[in-house]
């Protein structure tokens, strides 16, 4: 069967009566989101992950903490036979396919780590025939989906958008919303390696990305934009975080100066913090690194900013060390672990740079999160991880707000010298504490109030 060829009703038509099977190559976030939002339109999905535990977590119908629309599709799509979870796509009978490449790209070393990619699209061309798609979703850097599709193919005798359609469609979801960004929040942006491609690509997406589609003229402009797109938001909090320091240095409220600003509309100020986590926004700076310096171009600001948001944990270990006259001895208790609120996800997260921060200094630092139980890099280095506030609190000397998870929102100066068993210093590094409910608390915002 020749995808390409269908039109938007009879791809529609096949995927729901299983004559075409959706594939999808990784079920970390980003794969177990795709696997979900076909199974929600009434596809027929494999969903391929080699760690026994992820797979078999999917197979149990479970999806990531925090995605529950994912764990629902899950769950009635096993019960009306039309998920599966397997090691290898071997195991599966042939069928006409759209195979999703959905596993991680990172960055270690100075270099950009396409493993998971390679083998993900060696396998996934391998198992290709004539007719079928192969999607590739993760950030790449400029000019990386076609140099290994071009490989893949010519090892496997298939031509691009001849014997298989190769389209480039970056993810664009964030934890906690992940199904209804795909479903309803943003435009899906898509690109083919040609016309044949293309016109696959935007029918296919068509079909469950209900804010539109928007195609690109290139798979290399594709790339460009998802890059682009996280460079911007982290070179945007760096400024926030320079802009912040200077309110800081004059007694400013950052906030009440960011709002104004932000009501002229050419000026988006975003919030500054502890810095920038997640694999998305602090990663994707550096493939544009790769590809400026490749072409003989240094990305200058790029590399600012990246510095700047690396910098934020030691500024704010060095401002408690200050303001509590020297950390040594003393029992810091830091609130949140997730790189972003609400969240039980913790990958980058400056919390890490900032324990490191706060031991190098001296102190005795314990971790609480209301989302995250467990967690290897705090135990290696023999720091305790809590989800009870007052186990976390109990005989801190410092207390510092690291990532705006909502529960913190609801704390006040009674219940932290209840549980601290003093009146210690709160330092809020992400505006989330009410000043006027800090009563008998020594209270440093970053930028905004101290009492």
């Amino acid at each position: 069967m020749d995808l390409s060829a269908l039109g938007p009703e009879e791809l529609s038509r096949e995927l729901r009566a299983g004559g075409i099977r959706i594939i999808v190559y990784g079920l970390g976030l980003v794969g177990s989101t795709l696997a979900a939002v076909w199974l929600r339109f009434g596809a027929h999905v494999v969903g391929i992950d080699r760690d026994p535990a992820t797979a078999g977590r999917a197979a149990a119908g479970e999806g990531p903490a925090g995605e529950p629309l994912v764990s629902e599709a899950f769950r009635v799509g096993l019960s009306e036979g039309r998920f599966r979870v397997v090691p290898d796509e071997g195991e599966i009978e042939a069928r006409p396919a759209v195979r999703f490449l959905a596993v991680p790209v990172t960055w270690s070393d100075g270099r950009t780590v396409l493993n998971y990619l390679e083998d993900a699209m060696e396998a996934a061309v391998g198992h290709s025939r004539s007719g079928d798609a192969v999607v590739v979703k993760p950030t790449v850097p400029i000019g990386t989906t076609r140099r290994l599709a071009r490989d893949a193919a010519a090892r496997a005798g298939l031509r691009l958008d001849d014997d298989l359609m190769l389209i480039y469609s970056p993810e664009r979801i964030s934890a906690g919303r992940a199904v209804l960004d795909v479903e309803e929040h943003y435009p899906a942006i898509v690109s083919g390696i040609g016309p044949r491609s293309t016109k696959l690509a935007e029918d296919l997406h068509g079909l469950v990305a209900r804010a539109g589609v928007i195609r690109m003229s290139s798979m290399e402009a594709a790339e460009a934009e998802k890059m682009f797109e996280g460079v911007y938001r982290d070179v945007n909090i760096a400024l926030a975080n320079e802009l912040a320091k200077v309110a800081d240095a004059y007694g400013l409220d950052f906030e009440e100066v960011r709002r104004a600003s932000n009501s002229q509309p050419y000026s988006h100020i975003h919030s500054p913090g502890l810095g920038v986590g997640g694999t998305c926004i602090p990663v994707y700076p550096w493939f544009l690194v790769d590809n400026a310096l490749g072409r003989g171009l240094v990305p200058e600001l790029t590399m600012t900013a990246r510095r700047i948001n690396l910098s934020m944990p030691e500024f704010f270990a060095s401002m408690a060390d200050r303001e509590i006259g020297g950390l040594r001895g003393r029992r810091v208790a830091v609130l949140g672990l997730a790189f972003r609120g609400d969240v039980a996800d913790s990958r980058l997260s400056p919390t890490y740079d900032l324990v490191l921060e706060l031991l190098r200094r001296g102190a005795s630092v314990i971790v609480h999160d209301p989302l995250i139980a467990e967690d290897d890099s705090l135990r290696a280095m023999s720091v305790a991880l809590t989800g009870d506030l007052g186990t976390a609190l109990r005989g801190a000397d410092v207390v510092v707000v690291a990532t705006d998870h909502s529960a913190y929102r609801e704390l006040d100066g009674d219940s932290i010298r209840s549980m601290s068993g003093g009146s210690p210093l709160v330092m809020d590094t992400r505006h989330v504490l009410r000043p006027d409910r800090m009563h008998g608390i020594r209270l440093r915002q970053f930028a905004g109030h101290t009492q």
